[in-house]
């Protein structure tokens, strides 16, 4: 069994400035059952569902844009500006105070 439509994992992991926000995929939930008995899912990517599925001559839907992933990209776009700014400004204003001391 396989989810419908591809999709982005909201992940968390640990940062400069505490836990932050990322995005796994795009790619599906996939539930099998496993050699030994019973069953168990997995997160598997979408590139390998449509290399299965191009295999059998089907095709699939793009993967949607749901509003968490939407504020996840906000998020880690968010953490960029302050990782730019707040190392490369201070870093260029050291480097032209440098050179102008220099002069």
């Amino acid at each position: 069994m396989i989810a419908r439509k591809a999709g982005y994992e909201v992940t968390l992991s640990s940062g400069i400035f505490g836990i932050q926000r990322g995005l796994k995929g795009p790619g599906r939930y996939l539930v099998y059952e496993r050699p030994e008995g019973g069953l168990d899912w997995r997160w598997v990517s979408e590139e390998y569902v449509l290399g299965t599925f191009v295999a059998e001559g089907a095709s699939l839907p793009e993967p949607p844009e749901t509003v968490a992933v939407s504020r996840a990209r906000v998020e880690i776009f968010f953490w960029r500006v302050v990782y730019i700014v707040g190392i490369g400004a201070p870093l260029i204003g050291f480097l032209w105070w440098r050179r102008q001391r220099w002069k």
